[in-house]
């Protein structure tokens, strides 16, 4: 693993050079985010050489190439193909340093390579509703971006469970959690659902963040569905098994959002005072045949308001259900801050 300089951010290191430019590229240039590459290690590599200028030429035209789909799987297949063997790296990451794997092209791991931050607004809601001594769920905690600014906000007094059932992302999940030197932290390999038992996990090659327990559509881009089976957890049967108090929990399980609330109504009635932020995404709670109205409906019928977390306008507003159906019309997802 390449452990990378606390200095990265601003200057650029050989191994994730390329990537960096490439992540800034598009950003400028409002190409598609999957168009960024990493330095092969072996830079005698006339292949890779070759196609790292071809993805840069392109990647600096604004022909908007990265938003045609058969670009996206051809440049998804050679990347793969080209990226080094040692794919881990280590990036500073706010008050961390954090273990990503640069072959992940999702959202996450190119924010935190080129910026070390995720999801800024969303950052700060969670950095400005945690304090010390709370007892915190990440449901769907990935690599555990926000299980260490958790684990940073409780406090050793505090605790966070994290739940990742992926057993590479939970690999990485773990190795996080250990650098950091947290001791609150309990990772637990299980998929929060409505049935204690066992399921199908979907997996995208591509993207460690769109893991899910609903079949993929041809949107994510990937070659083959590789599929892996997962212990499942209701959050009911948890919480009688922990017997203790819920302050905060995060939800971000790629549309099977409406199963884990199912197994949360004792843990809700329970703690009046429970803050939750959800991801939502009707287009993908609709795979598992659910509706997203309705998964609106049963939070506001618990007596909680939903609150849009807009990361463009990096505000945080009240909104009704119409509202945040018409903002998520388009496939765009919306988080939401809940709370009564």
């Amino acid at each position: 693993m390449h452990s990378l300089p606390a200095s990265f951010i601003g200057g650029a290191t050989d191994l994730a050079d390329y990537y960096r430019l490439g992540v800034r590229a598009v950003v400028s240039t409002a190409i598609d985010r999957y168009m960024y590459v990493v330095v092969n290690q072996s830079k005698d590599d006339m292949l890779y050489s070759y196609f790292v200028k071809v993805v840069r030429f392109f990647a600096e035209s604004g022909l908007g190439l990265g938003r045609c789909p058969l670009v996206l799987k051809l440049y998804a297949f050679l990347y793969q193909a080209l990226i080094p063997q040692e794919r881990v790296i280590l990036v500073p990451v706010q008050e961390h340093q954090m273990c990503v794997d640069i072959g992940d092209m999702g959202d996450l791991t190119p924010a935190l390579v080129s910026t070390g931050i995720y999801n800024k607004q969303m950052t700060k809601v969670v950095e400005s509703v945690i304090t010390r001594e709370m007892v915190c769920l990440d449901i769907g905690a990935n690599i555990g971006y926000f299980t260490l600014i958790m684990a940073r906000l409780a406090g050793e007094k505090g605790k966070v469970f994290a739940f990742e059932p992926d057993p590479y992302s939970f690999d990485l999940l773990v190795k996080n959690i250990t650098i950091n030197g947290y001791h609150n932290v309990t990772p637990i390999q299980k998929a929060i659902s409505n049935i204690n038992g066992r399921a199908t996990l979907f997996l995208d090659r591509t993207n460690q963040g769109s893991h899910s327990l609903a079949r993929q559509g041809e949107d994510t881009h990937t070659f083959g569905k590789d599929t892996i089976e997962v212990e499942t957890q209701t959050m009911g049967s948890f919480v009688s098994n922990y017997n203790g108090r819920i302050d905060f929990v995060k939800i971000d399980v790629e549309g099977a959002e409406p199963a884990v609330l199912e197994g949360m109504e004792n843990m809700i009635n329970q703690n009046k005072d429970l803050i939750i932020i959800t991801e939502f995404l009707p287009d993908v709670i609709r795979r598992f045949d659910s509706s997203p109205e309705e998964y609106l409906n049963r939070l506001l019928n618990y007596g909680f308001s939903l609150y849009g977390i807009d990361e463009e306008k990096e505000s945080v507003a009240l909104m009704d259900i119409a509202s945040l159906l018409k903002e998520c019309s388009s496939g765009k997802l919306a988080n939401i801050l809940v709370r009564r």
